[in-house]
């Protein structure tokens, strides 16, 4: 009798375990009865095979659908991490693990809030700045000669992208020095932008300069010179690296942002239009961008309107 008891119980065990694995939608009728009466089976199935036993530990109540909730929790700052914290993108770092479990970042540029916001973390040990020291020189050297695109300007200094200058930027009218210090400084502007012919006569320690034939250790600068610096400071190939841009090279002036799109070339970062940014002014600094949003509007519905007009125009001309 006990055996058939038993062997009931556990066939009514099991056909309840099967309906409360179906979950919430499988569950159609009778939910929290029966949910009790297979906790009630359960304990009962317990306590008959755990009786001989000395302690005993009932089953506990049931959890829910959330057992545990954890937020913002990583063994690392992975890319999705430092780009909703800190705005940084995957392409912007290196990291690596020590032996003791510690990672080691290093970014290309942090801002002083990226600073500030890292070092109020409780999981950063520590923050430093690293930085190329005065008189080490950015230089590439390709079969025995420099390479100018990647080495500093003027190639004569010993600077870097971190201890660079003071430089002087000519302006028109301007009369420089030309001798065997400042002619890297100078060269391009008197070959490349004002179209002179020049020569260095160096025989038997001399330095003489010929500009248009004619030896002199002047020149007169004939217009207004820029130094293009890019807008990330550490990952940009500028005047730093290729020196005076001549003002007649300046070709444009940006006055619109026509569209901008979150995530094109950002793994880390979300794929989004970021529609604020849309037809508004290039005024960086300023929060409230002038937008010509309105304007952009009118003039697309212009040309539509302009369009379709032309077109009927045309058709009912070809229509005779």
């Amino acid at each position: 009798l006990e055996e058939k008891v038993a062997s009931k119980r556990r066939k009514n065990l099991e056909r309840e375990l099967d309906w409360v694995r179906q979950g919430a939608k499988g569950r159609q009728t009778k939910q929290k009865a029966r949910l009790q009466n297979y906790d009630k089976l359960l304990n009962e199935d317990q306590k008959q095979l755990d009786e001989n036993l000395e302690i005993y530990i009932p089953n506990g109540p049931r959890l829910g659908t959330n057992v545990i909730e954890a937020k913002n929790v990583a063994k690392a700052f992975g890319d999705k991490l430092l780009y909703d914290n800190f705005g940084i993108i995957s392409t912007d770092y290196n990291a690596g693990k020590k032996e003791d479990g510690t990672f080691i970042y290093q970014f290309a540029a942090l801002t002083d809030t990226h600073v500030t916001a890292m070092k109020s973390n409780a999981n950063v040990v520590s923050v430093e700045p690293i930085l190329q020291p005065v008189g080490e020189k950015t230089e590439h050297i390709v079969n025995g000669k420099i390479d100018s695109t990647n080495t500093i300007f003027p190639v004569n200094k010993d600077w870097n992208t971190d201890q660079y200058g003071p430089l002087y930027i000519p302006k028109k009218g301007d009369i420089v020095d030309v001798n065997k210090e400042t002619l890297a400084q100078y060269i391009n502007i008197i070959r490349r932008y004002e179209h002179n012919s020049l020569r260095v006569d160096s025989a038997n320690g001399k330095f003489d300069v010929f500009i248009n034939d004619q030896k002199t250790n002047k020149y007169e600068i004939k217009q207004n010179y820029y130094f293009m610096m890019g807008d990330n400071r550490n990952q940009s190939l500028d005047a730093r690296f290729f020196g005076y841009v001549g003002e007649d090279h300046v070709i444009g002036r940006p006055i619109m942002i026509w569209a901008n799109m979150n995530g094109m070339f950002e793994k880390a970062a979300p794929k989004k239009f970021i529609w604020n940014r849309f037809f508004t002014s290039i005024n960086n600094d300023n929060p409230d961008k002038t937008s010509y949003g309105i304007y952009v509007l009118i003039a697309l519905i212009g040309w539509i309107g302009y369009d379709i007009v032309k077109a009927r125009k045309e058709k009912k001309k070809n229509k005779y």
